[in-house]
């Protein structure tokens, strides 16, 4: 069964922004959609020690897996693609990082040293 994973970006919800419509489409199109409100324990700041294991002891990922990402998401995205052991269907990052960004050091907590 084809199934699409929503990750929201840091200080929102599955409910913020454009992922309600995007999980709404998929499911007619017709998509088992996950869209987790993921952990962040500390002042909205979105950690990858709290997050990667979250999602890889929860989420679902084989080859029908499509994965949508926005903003911190997106190196979340980037950091579970580099810990599972199969090829997912495809990735979509949506202005997202992979470099602490200037100026904003709680970028730093969801990003790993480098990425293969």
């Amino acid at each position: 069964m084809k199934n699409a994973i929503i990750f929201h970006g840091s200080g929102e919800t599955p409910n913020s922004f454009w992922y309600p419509s995007i999980k709404k489409f998929l499911e007619g199109q017709g998509y088992k959609v996950w869209d987790p409100q993921l952990p962040e324990p500390t002042n909205d700041i979105p950690e990858l020690k709290f997050q990667l294991p979250f999602v890889l002891k929860n989420g679902k990922f084989d080859k029908e897996t499509t994965i949508i990402a926005h903003s911190a998401g997106c190196p979340l995205t980037l950091s579970i693609l580099g810990n599972i052991k199969v090829r997912i269907n495809r990735a979509f990052l949506v202005a997202g990082y992979a470099r602490p960004l200037e100026g904003i050091p709680e970028s730093k907590p969801i990003l790993q040293k480098k990425y293969s």
